[in-house]
């Protein structure tokens, strides 16, 4: 991570904000502010499947830097997923990755991989919502029967009814730490660490100048996260 921060800094990236796993930044090019988000982690992965994501993506170098470019298969699974869970808003941007990821690989993505992966990582719901939405706006070519494999039923049908309700409705801010505590494993650390951030976190989220006065915004914190709670319930109320 501290390589990269030293290598968007020298290139003229400002971070905006972040936390443990993940940080954000952005850039003014043109009149257009450009954002980029760079993470350390994949929500939807434990260490196992993080060895397993990087030892089936390809090398490749940024400058003096070298990455991964990750499979076609991971790739999708990861565009979809970081939609709903990180951002809780499926954008064109999104959509059109996830065509373009397709178009490039067509006749070399596993899609029986696809479907093995979201069943495993309990990603059903979220990945045939996002996949819906690309078949029908962009016309992506994802399978029929990959979508028919991936439908959701029980519980899970009741998270697609969610999305359904509340995804793209304006209200991506309160609902994306909903998600992150719906979706992700490890539910209650994560519930813990959204209430009880960091202070590096807490110094950029508020624009705090030392880490000391960071204690005195958790209070107003836990009141963002209550109201977030209280309006949402009445959403699913006024939506039932």
């Amino acid at each position: 991570m501290g390589e990269f921060r030293s290598t968007l800094g020298v290139l003229g990236w400002l971070p905006d904000s972040g936390r443990n796993s993940e940080q954000h930044y952005q850039k003014t090019v043109g009149g257009f502010t450009i954002h980029l988000d760079l993470h350390t982690a994949i929500p939807y992965l434990d260490r196992a499947g993080l060895e397993r994501f990087r030892s089936m993506a390809q090398p490749t170098r940024f400058g003096n830097t070298s990455g991964l470019i990750p499979s076609a298969e991971d790739a999708l699974i990861y565009s979809a997923a970081d939609a709903i869970i990180c951002h809780a808003h499926v954008t064109d941007v999104c959509l059109t990755d996830i065509s373009l990821i397709i178009r490039k690989h067509s006749t070399r993505i596993d899609w029986a991989e696809v479907v093995r992966q979201a069943k495993q990582h309990r990603l059903e719901a979220t990945l045939y919502y996002v996949f819906s939405i690309a078949n029908r706006k962009m016309n992506a070519g994802i399978p029929d029967w990959v979508l028919a494999k991936i439908k959701p039923s029980g519980q899970k049908a009741l998270e697609v009814w969610f999305y359904r309700r509340f995804i793209g409705n304006g209200l991506s801010d309160d609902l994306a730490p909903v998600l992150r505590f719906i979706t992700r494993p490890r539910r209650f650390k994560l519930l813990l660490d959204s209430f009880f951030p960091p202070s590096d976190f807490m110094m950029r989220r508020y624009g705090l100048t030392g880490k000391n006065t960071s204690f005195v915004f958790y209070p107003i914190r836990l009141l963002s996260h209550f109201r977030r709670i209280v309006k949402i319930g009445f959403l699913i109320i006024n939506k039932m």
